[in-house]
C-alpha cells in the first residue's frame, strides 16, 4: 500500500487511505490502475450475475440490461 500510495503522489499511506475513503477523481484513478497493470473498471466490484439459491443450492442467473 505504501508503494502504491509514494507511485500516485502521496508521501504518506494514511493520506492515500484518506482520499481512497474520501472518493478519488479519476487521474487518480487512472494512475493506480496504471500502476497496478489493470484498467479503471477493474478498481471495482462488479455486480455479481448469479446468486445462490439459499433452499437448494442452484446457481441462479441474473440479467440485466
Amino acid at each position: 500500500m505504501a508503494e502504491l500510495a509514494k507511485a500516485v503522489g502521496y508521501r504518506q499511506p494514511t493520506s492515500f487511505n484518506q482520499a481512497i475513503q474520501r472518493g478519488l477523481k479519476v487521474p487518480q484513478l487512472e494512475a493506480i490502475a496504471s500502476r497496478l497493470g489493470v484498467e479503471v473498471p477493474d478498481l471495482f466490484e462488479r455486480s455479481r450475475t448469479t446468486i445462490q439459491c439459499p433452499h437448494c443450492g442452484k446457481d441462479i442467473t441474473i440479467k440485466t440490461e
